[in-house]
């Protein structure tokens, strides 16, 4: 019966001592993770913060006498930004100004070249030189029409190119001026010869 007696008390001890091991485990563990949260983090008391004579204050300039090394990125807000482009394609020839230059409304930014430029402003004078032709050409057979002297076929035909290079010499007009290369300041330079 003692054998079993002292059987029986060390293995409560046993079984005491670990029961307060993992106590002891659990709140170590706790305390670790309190540690954690808490790391990085100073509090004082009221009682503390008067006794070492703290005291808040306000914001100050002050120079540093490091170098501070950061990374970042510097973003412009959107009212203050613009961005250029051009109605026609082209190769930049010139640019007026630097980056971070002020700008204003109306001020030239940059000048295209592009060859198609030329060929609208020859189209534009093409029309215009065949457009009189085409004028008179229509009022003849208007007339000659209303005296019952040519076919209705004739004054229809010329009615229809008259109108066709009113508004093809419009187009071409309106892509010029989007180009800003005023129409009417174009004209064709005849050599006269002896």
């Amino acid at each position: 019966m003692k054998k079993y007696a002292a059987s029986y008390i060390l293995f409560s001890i046993l079984l005491a001592s670990a029961s307060c091991s993992s106590k002891t485990e659990s709140k170590a563990a706790e305390k670790t993770e309190s540690q954690k949260t808490l790391e990085g983090k100073f509090e004082l008391s009221e009682k503390q913060f008067q006794s070492s004579e703290m005291s808040i204050g306000g914001l100050q300039k002050k120079s540093f006498n490091e170098i501070i090394k950061a990374t970042g990125m510097f973003d412009v807000p959107p009212e203050n930004r613009a961005s250029v482009s051009s109605y026609f394609d082209g190769t930049v020839k010139e640019i007026k100004l630097l980056p971070g230059e002020r700008v204003k409304k109306g001020q030239i930014l940059f000048t295209l070249e592009n060859p198609d430029f030329v060929q609208i402003q020859q189209n534009y004078l093409e029309i215009q030189g065949q457009l009189a032709y085409l004028k008179s050409d229509y009022e003849r057979q208007k007339n000659l029409v209303q005296d019952n002297v040519s076919s209705q076929k004739n004054f229809l035909k010329a009615e229809s190119d008259y109108t066709v290079a009113k508004v093809t010499l419009e187009s071409l007009g309106k892509k010029l001026t989007l180009m800003n290369i005023p129409p009417n300041l174009l004209t064709i330079k005849t050599s006269e010869q002896p």
